[in-house]
């Protein structure tokens, strides 16, 4: 439901179910709020097994016509080795993948701290519960190339940005929907090691 300009409400007056489902329950529904989260730990080393870093339900009818749903993972990287961490982000909704992009984690060190990561994915049902527009970004922390520089703490190098796209699916969301994101890192090496911490999602009915 769109969002009503929340009404005035008078003392003494009658509220019936009307004025309640249109001023708040549809009002709550059109902005975003939370669906899913989880502070859960997932590590991914010398396995090059697609692994979830967190699936969630997204139920049935929840976003609606023009619906918006928000996702954000975050964790930390490192490959304690002079080879390249790199890997295949995909992202899926109702068991069919909307979007996937591979990544190079930089040139690494041997002596290498953890590094921070984020992946954003927003899904956008376009004027139909089974017509979406989705969009995602993956970026991360990297190391100079020659100096370990960005350790716990430091913003230093952060904001590469490593794989930005859009797709259109046609996924039915009349129906519950499982959300999940997966991590394949390319080589089965122990100095290859990615965390997961946390998964955030927020959904919005319009």
């Amino acid at each position: 439901m769109p969002w009503t300009d929340p009404r005035t409400w008078v003392t003494g007056e009658l509220v019936d179910g009307t004025m309640m489902n249109t001023h708040v329950r549809d009002n709550l529904r059109a902005v975003l709020h939370p669906l899913a989260q989880s502070g859960a730990t997932v590590l991914v080393s010398n396995s090059t097994v697609q692994t979830s870093l967190g699936s969630f339900t997204v139920p049935a009818n929840t976003m609606g016509a023009n619906g918006v749903l928000d996702v954000l993972y975050q964790g930390e990287q490192r490959a304690q080795t002079s080879s390249n961490l790199s890997g295949t982000v995909r992202i899926s909704l109702g068991g069919v993948t909307v979007l996937s992009g591979s990544y190079n984690a930089q040139t690494y060190n041997v002596n290498q701290d953890w590094k921070f990561w984020e992946l954003i994915v927003r899904v956008i049902n376009l004027g139909s519960t089974g017509s979406q527009f989705v969009s995602g970004n993956f970026r991360h922390a990297y190391d100079s190339g020659t100096n370990d520089t960005t350790t716990r703490g430091s913003i230093a190098y952060f904001g590469v940005l490593e794989g930005a796209g859009h797709a259109y699916a046609s996924v039915d969301t009349t129906v519950d929907r499982i959300f999940d994101a997966t991590i394949q890192l390319s080589n089965a090496n122990a100095n290859f090691e990615f965390r997961k911490s946390l998964l955030r999602a927020a959904v919005a009915s319009v």
